[in-house]
Parts: structure tokens; C-alpha cells; sequence
């Protein structure tokens, strides 16, 4: 995994708009994002079948995004996840595969 920074938070703002599903955030998105400015880790999306979370190392000017993603069924497999950290000049950003689903009541990590 290759260094990142925290202006990759620019994805979340796409999380507040209306999915086509009418699944909602059941978390004020942006909230979260904001306190995520000042804290390593913390909770940055959730609705009633996926939790995002987030956690930062940093040393010196390099950092590391980790990204947690929670599948909240109990029966279900969440499928077809995607991923897309805009590039931004000045930064190098490499991105793990992500898997093609995530079992029930599990949760993955991405780097």
C-alpha cells in the first residue's frame, strides 16, 4: 500500500445523495467526515446493510487510509463492492482489490 492523505475524504459527499435503491444513511454523513479531519478513526458511513469505517497512520508526511467495511446482514452476502479514490496531484494512491462480496456479519479491510 502506498502512501495516501486525508483529502481522499472527498468520496464521502457522494454517499449523501439519494441512492437508487432508497437505502438511506441511518449516520449524518458529512458529521462524520468532519470529525475524521481531527481523529485517526471513526465511523464514516452506515445505512441498515453496510458500515464504512475508517482508520489513518501517519509518519511524517507520508499516511496510510484503511478502510473497514462492514456487512450488517445476518443472512445475506453484500455483492458487486467497488471502490474509487479520486487521483489527486501530489499524491500516490494505491488501492488493494476489493473483494467480489463480503459474508454475512463479516468485515474486510482495504488498504
Amino acid at each position: 500500500s502506498g502512501p495516501a492523505s486525508a483529502t481522499a475524504l472527498v468520496a464521502p459527499t457522494q454517499l449523501t445523495q439519494p441512492m437508487s435503491n432508497s437505502i438511506q444513511p441511518t449516520v449524518n454523513v458529512a458529521e462524520c467526515a468532519k470529525r475524521l479531519l481531527t481523529a485517526d478513526n471513526g465511523l464514516l458511513y452506515e445505512d441498515a446493510n453496510v458500515q464504512i469505517g475508517l482508520k489513518t497512520q501517519w509518519q511524517g508526511s507520508q499516511g496510510r487510509l484503511m478502510f473497514y467495511i462492514g456487512n450488517k446482514s445476518a443472512t445475506t452476502d453484500l455483492q458487486a463492492l467497488s471502490m474509487t479514490i479520486p487521483e489527486t496531484t501530489g499524491l500516490r494512491i494505491s488501492l488493494q482489490p476489493v473483494p467480489a462480496s463480503v459474508g454475512p456479519k463479516r468485515q474486510i479491510q482495504l488498504m
